[in-house]
């Protein structure tokens, strides 16, 4: 089971009152386009570096490093049963991120993103009792994971919304987030309560056996994560016209 406590506050943030242009720094693509997923694709890679530290004109929040206030993982499995929580967690590594692929259906009206981070690194305040892989683990302090050469998909639905103006608007409803590192290290200051030979021995043991934890706990890492996304996908599609994310004149 698995239980997420995050970002209502940045909901509200993403809401507007009135409609916007697209930003000089997206280039549109036409509705038509066969080529459409090419042109989308450059798009996506020249936005990056204009939007990694946020655009107040359209409530995007800093994406390098990125917060997530509070984070609770609730995990019972043969292996794992824990609480963990999480606050104040900083993701960085976003800017150097890599999109090796994109597919954008409009049939479907499903998106779907292929990308690759060469590191990330989360740190964060945690507090965490329960077990792992049968092991009794509990602590309070300074938290650092960090993920190398990590391959992510990320898809989305979205549908279309008519707003009081009268004007349609892309949201985003449903979000799935993947990750696959290459490698895994985490570390857990004051374990134990501070106990420095039960945990060394945890934290080695954790790596050790990255695999079967990431297994159990990254799937909530990765809901908190894309659910952010999502939130900030929508910073920019509920404040822009549709008519204005897309070109309908045929190529």
């Amino acid at each position: 089971m698995k239980q997420l406590t995050a970002l209502y506050l940045l909901a509200l943030c993403l809401e507007f009152s009135h409609s916007l242009k697209l930003p000089d720094y997206i280039t549109p693509c036409h509705r038509y386009d066969p080529n459409i997923n090419a042109c989308a694709l450059k798009s996506a890679r020249e936005t990056i570096p204009h939007v990694i530290n946020g655009d107040p004109k359209y409530k995007v929040p800093p994406l390098d490093p990125v917060l997530i206030k509070e984070l609770v993982v609730s995990q019972g499995s043969s292996s794992v049963g824990l609480t963990l929580a999480a606050r104040d967690a900083y993701l960085r590594g976003v800017k150097d991120v890599e999109i090796r692929d994109l597919d954008f259906n409009f049939k479907d009206q499903t998106v779907y993103f292929e990308w690759y981070f060469p590191k990330l690194q989360i740190d964060c305040i945690y507090n965490v009792t329960g077990r792992v892989l049968l092991l009794p683990i509990e602590g309070y302090g300074n938290g650092t994971i960090s993920l190398n050469k990590v391959r992510s998909n990320y898809t989305y639905d979205w549908e279309i919304i008519k707003k009081k103006d009268g004007k349609e608007y892309v949201t985003v409803t449903k979000a799935h987030l993947t990750f696959d590192p290459e490698k895994f290290q985490i570390h857990l200051e004051n374990l134990f309560n501070g106990n420095k030979l039960l945990g060394d021995n945890m934290n080695r043991f954790m790596n050790e056996n990255w695999r079967d934890i990431l297994k159990d706990v990254g799937p909530a890492v990765a809901e908190a994560v894309g659910e952010y996304i999502r939130l900030v996908l929508n910073s920019i599609y509920k404040s822009v016209p549709y008519e204005d994310v897309f070109i309908f004149d045929p190529v």
